[in-house]
């Protein structure tokens, strides 16, 4: 597990990864934000797939953003309070939870395969942009 805690001045932090956790594994790799001003996830998602859990401990997480060439799959743990995640600078495909919430979200693909489970919180104040890939 890696935990990001920090003071409530840090709004925004960003993380690479380089070919993290198992495909196998159920959140075998966790990055926890426990810092309570960190409103701003960015992920770099390079080398080979990845494969971690994301937790919003501090509560204060709302916007996701990636970037890189590589599959980056975050979708064990439900992200009920984060608004934004912008993956529309990738390549390699996302996959993100958001089961079981209810806050309104704006979902922006890649050019890669993504997925994004969104469960019975999708209504029409919801924006999902996927890439070029085809929906299945």
């Amino acid at each position: 597990e890696v935990e990001i805690a920090s003071a409530a001045a840090v709004t925004a932090v960003t993380v690479n990864v380089q070919g993290v956790g198992a495909a196998a594994a159920a959140d075998d790799v966790e990055i926890d934000i426990s810092g309570t001003g960190v409103a701003t996830l960015t992920i770099d998602s390079s080398t080979a797939a990845n494969y971690v859990g994301i937790g919003n401990s501090g509560s204060a997480l709302r916007t996701i953003n990636v970037t890189g060439s590589t599959l980056f799959d975050a979708d064990e743990n439900a992200l009920t309070a984060v608004t934004t995640i912008d993956a529309s600078a990738t390549t390699a495909g996302v996959k993100f939870n958001t089961t079981g919430g209810t806050q309104d979200l704006t979902f922006t693909g890649g050019s890669g395969d993504d997925t994004l489970n969104v469960g019975a919180g999708l209504d029409a104040d919801d924006v999902l942009v996927f890439g070029p890939a085809p929906i299945l």
